[in-house]
């Protein structure tokens, strides 16, 4: 199956859980709409935490939302997945465009000190 999450609105299937649904235009903004759009999404590891649903089960939620029934969500299991969420992406290295910024910092850093060096050993 090529769509891999549930639209919270509407039941419609979407490519995954943070892409905004072609048929209600729903893209989830704040923590937790992209809990829920997490919640209704295909079962993924967050580090310990295993979120989502196994396909079967959203098949039948996207059935339920489109024939009127909106999917409870629980609260708690809202917070868990926030929690889950942002402790795997705190886990995950650096992107590589922040690596060479720091290096990139830490250049310009020296070159400063370096003039400030040169200036001041030609002023005494």
């Amino acid at each position: 199956m090529k769509n891999k999450a549930v639209c919270v609105r509407c039941g419609e299937f979407k490519k995954d859980a943070f892409t905004t649904c072609k048929s209600c235009d729903l893209t989830p903004k704040t923590d937790f709409e992209a809990a829920r759009a997490l919640i209704l999404s295909e079962q993924t590891r967050y580090g310990e935490e295993l979120v989502g649903k196994t396909i079967d089960e959203l098949k039948s939620i996207s059935e339920a939302i489109r024939n009127g029934r909106p999917y409870a969500i629980d609260g708690d299991e809202q917070t868990r997945v926030v929690r889950a969420y942002y402790t795997y992406l705190k886990s995950l290295p650096p992107p590589k465009w922040y690596q060479q910024r720091k290096f990139k910092i830490a250049s310009v850093i020296i070159f400063f000190i370096v003039i400030i060096l040169t200036v001041g050993y030609f002023v005494i």
